[in-house]
């Protein structure tokens, strides 16, 4: 990777959705942190707390904007603890797997809360808003942190690298506060062409379509962390939610092509008759089954950019809900691989036969990770 100098060492700080129990949270905030590290900068992550996070703080002033319930707010930490607890739920052994990928990385002092966070907020040269759905109006917590509304000098620089709305629309409301918000940004980068879009007409400057920031690392270093899997010519399945009609198509392809199944996936708890279920799986075993996998599933945004990133030899992308699909779409858009996003009535002999054209895809990979490192560096 070429290294640009950036001169005296700046202080950088990121506030992106981080320490998540999600795969792809962890990665692509390792490595936003990691590249502009890299670069020269001192760069840490912001670590303000959310309310999947262990000793979260409530906030009476700053509310989700479509879940405001006006009833004791004892009770509602009550639902949301028992929701998050319920999907976010690590084994301890998984735990320790996440705790240790994440201790690589540079934080700040700890907030607990937001209140805590404009109360007294960390000093940088530079801020930046990273990736993830950090502007997505649907999250049970405030996003307003994540225009970066608590920063208190004026004179520092305001970036926005690979933000995500996930969504196609937003409403009126929210249209108004993201126009007021996004006015002190010094230059915007989202990572769907939708949030281009959407926030073209709520601000005066360009706003650039980047790359997801795991694209930014390269390749070899994310080889470099994956582990072997023992099994060879296998049909790699990583799932975000559990589907049992998903799954039962997936046996089906594996029973018809005559390859294992390997189904990684945290929510599968019980034995699956033949396959073989990965639910306490590190990162390194996630990058290593995906870069020596003959056939890779997913119905995640991540599983999907790591399906490009550590060369599966073919893959596929299952998008259950078209209306949250939107970066999905983008992305294989992007790569001109609209014709690999699954539908059910494909064969083993159709998933097969639509293989990639994986030189022209690196093609468009380097030309593409090219501009979104130039957007960094001559912003940053």
């Amino acid at each position: 990777m070429r290294i640009m100098s950036c001169g005296s060492k700046k202080k950088v700080g990121i506030i992106t959705i981080h320490k998540s129990p999600n795969y792809g949270a962890c990665l692509q905030s390792y490595a936003l942190w990691k590249y502009i590290s890299i670069l020269g900068y001192d760069c840490e992550i912001i670590d303000l707390l959310r309310p999947t996070n262990k000793g979260y703080k409530w906030s009476r002033k700053y509310l989700p904007f479509r879940k405001k319930v006006r009833i004791g707010e004892r009770f509602i930490q009550r639902v949301n603890l028992f929701f998050s607890k319920k999907q976010d739920r690590l084994t301890p052994f998984l735990q320790q797997q996440f705790d240790a990928f994440n201790q690589q990385i540079k934080y700040s002092n700890l907030y607990k809360g937001i209140d805590d966070l404009y109360a007294n907020p960390p000093q940088y040269d530079i801020y930046i808003t990273g990736s993830d759905q950090v502007w997505n109006p649907q999250h049970g917590f405030s996003i307003e942190p994540y225009f970066l509304t608590f920063v208190t000098d004026k004179k520092a620089k305001k970036i926005a690298y690979a933000s995500s709305i996930g969504l196609e629309k937003i409403r009126e409301n929210e249209q108004v506060c993201f126009q007021k918000w996004l006015s002190s940004y010094d230059a915007i980068g989202v990572r769907e062409n939708t949030a281009v879009e959407l926030l073209s007409p709520l601000v005066d400057g360009r706003i650039t379509q980047v790359l997801d920031p795991t694209f930014l690392l390269d390749i070899s270093h994310w080889q470099s962390i994956a582990q072997k899997p023992q099994c060879e010519d296998y049909i790699f399945a990583f799932l975000l939610r559990f589907n049992a009609e998903f799954i039962d198509y997936l046996l089906k392809i594996s029973k018809e092509s005559r390859k294992k199944l390997i189904l990684f996936s945290k929510v599968i708890e019980k034995p699956v008759e033949g396959a073989i279920v990965v639910n306490e799986g590190s990162i390194s075993d996630f990058l290593g089954y995906f870069q020596h996998a003959s056939l890779s599933i997913t119905d995640s945004f991540h599983g999907t950019v790591f399906s490009i990133l550590m060369g599966s030899q073919n893959f596929y992308s299952y998008i259950r809900n078209p209306q949250r699909g939107t970066r999905i779409f983008s992305l294989l858009n992007l790569f001109g691989l609209s014709s690999h996003i699954l539908s059910f009535e494909k064969s083993d002999v159709d998933l097969i036969n639509n293989s990639i054209d994986r030189e022209k895809l690196m093609s468009v990979l380097l030309e593409e990770q090219e501009k979104s490192r130039q957007f960094l560096k001559e912003n940053l």
